[in-house]
């Protein structure tokens, strides 16, 4: 048979296979290779990504930090009679509405310090707050305090007392008239109209 003479160079890529049919880059020096179909990320794909993920970042703090904001000033309003009935979580933060109790005041002489009660009727509270009270908070009418239990007492940061003689917050007129309507007691103050 005859000699051959040297292959054409597409005749030794086909009998190399399939698989070394692609032109091969050059690798440099301290390089990993790279896996087949990965590109490298360009400097500016590399920063949208750095992009997206701090935007991510940052809408999840703001997030988390919105909810903790919500959730540390929501304050549940409860009558004193709920309260004793536990519905209230014995360390949060609520609004107790109701009364102020018929001689339940008082406070010593040149003392910040009150002590009074709050009632729905139902029951009665024993409140106590250190800051100067509303002018017009009195006994016998309508009071919204905001604290906590200590024990069986309420320990009261913030009193509010009704404005005028026919307001009462729609919440607690609403509480109190169902107790009012329970003990046969005429409603006395209207309920907040909405504006």
């Amino acid at each position: 048979m005859g000699l051959r003479g040297p292959a054409p160079a597409g005749a030794a890529a086909a009998a190399r296979g399939p698989q070394s049919s692609g032109a091969r880059r050059p690798q440099r020096r301290g390089q990993r290779p790279q896996r087949r179909g990965t590109e490298p990320m360009s400097p500016t794909q590399r920063r949208r990504l750095l992009l997206v993920l701090l935007v991510v970042a940052v809408a999840g703090v703001a997030a988390v930090l919105v909810a903790t904001a919500l959730q540390r000033n929501i304050a549940y309003l409860y009558t004193p009679a709920e309260v004793k009935a536990g519905k209230v979580a014995p360390d949060a933060r609520f609004r107790l509405g109701g009364m102020v109790a018929k001689g339940s005041f008082q406070r010593a002489p040149g003392a910040l310090q009150a002590r009074f009660e709050v009632t729905d009727g139902d029951a009665q509270l024993p409140v106590t707050y250190d800051k100067i009270l509303p002018d017009l908070f009195r006994e016998g009418q309508a009071v919204v305090a905001t604290g906590r239990m200590a024990g069986d007492v309420f320990v009261a940061e913030e009193v509010l007392a009704k404005h005028d003689e026919t307001y009462m917050p729609k919440e607690l007129a609403d509480k109190m008239g169902v107790a009012h309507g329970k003990h046969q007691v005429p409603a006395t103050a209207a309920p907040a109209e909405s504006r």
